[in-house]
């Protein structure tokens, strides 16, 4: 996350005594390696059906968001009340490996899960857990064909009540459907996500 945003979460946490600011900062863009960094593919891919997107054998991947705690999204602060919110404008998916595409995807979804995946078979976003928030969606059929890149609709759902309060890490799970990308002579692909969040903070008096 860039200083900016950083800034502007440190000064809605430390409430209206240290730092006097109404934050509306509409897009702030988050890049990130799927496998961690550009070079290295980690996604099974191959063409195979699609159901849960495992990132080197996980099925959720972790977004650290610095170590300031968040504000709920209704805080008093002596006679004051900040409101803060964080969405989701929207998710654009790039692809890194030579000769992979999103061709063959119909459905992606970006869930907030609760907690990390311990592993190829923990999904934490299974059924009977509690269903996760869902951030972003794309549909072929809404949305049209995909190519080398994928773009993803927000859904407005404000993460900062759902954001791990002790890690402060946003961390995503991939639902999808149809083909993955790749062929038996791609068999793991990689991917870069950018975020386009939106952060608004503002105070108001009785």
């Amino acid at each position: 996350m860039n200083t900016r945003t950083t800034t502007a979460i440190a000064c809605a946490a430390l409430g209206l005594s240290a730092c006097f600011v109404q934050v509306d900062d509409q897009s702030v863009v988050i890049t990130y390696p799927l496998c961690g960094d550009a070079t290295s593919d980690c996604i099974p891919g191959a063409g195979a059906p699609l159901t849960l997107l495992a990132l080197s054998g996980k099925n959720t991947f972790t977004i650290p968001l610095g170590d300031q705690s968040l504000p709920e999204s209704n805080t008093k602060l002596g006679p004051a009340k900040l409101e803060t919110s964080l969405l989701l404008n929207g998710a654009l998916f790039r692809m890194l490996t030579p000769n992979a595409d999103f061709k063959g995807i119909s459905k992606l979804a970006l869930l907030l899960a609760p907690a990390e995946s311990t592993g190829p078979t923990d999904d934490p976003c299974a059924v009977p857990a509690p269903a996760c928030p869902v951030l972003a969606v794309y549909d072929a059929a809404v949305d049209g064909p995909a190519d080398q890149t994928l773009l993803l609709r927000g859904q407005g759902q404000n993460m900062i009540d759902v954001i791990n309060s002790s890690s402060h890490n946003l961390i995503l799970e991939i639902q999808a459907s149809g083909n993955a990308p790749g062929s038996i002579s791609v068999p793991l692909w990689n991917a870069s996500l950018d975020l386009d969040l939106a952060l608004t903070a503002r105070a108001s008096f009785p």
